[in-house]
């Protein structure tokens, strides 16, 4: 194992990372019951999820076919 890192494998880093606080954020808005919460669920949690997706995916487009 190298111990540098190609540039997919940093986004693929990214991408978890971004998906991680995102499932965090939901985590911790389901411990209180207020409107405030589920408006933070939906939007901050399920963005920085949604963009750990979109990262991961656009990293994988990055790469290219294998010869």
């Amino acid at each position: 194992m190298s111990a540098r890192t190609t540039k997919v494998e940093q986004k693929i880093r990214v991408a978890g990372i971004l998906m991680l606080l995102g499932i965090a954020v939901e985590a911790a808005t389901l411990a209180r019951i207020h409107p405030l919460t589920f408006m933070a669920f939906a939007t901050v949690g399920l963005l920085f999820f949604a963009a750990g997706i979109v990262t991961f995916l656009l990293s994988l487009l990055e790469v290219g076919p294998s010869e």
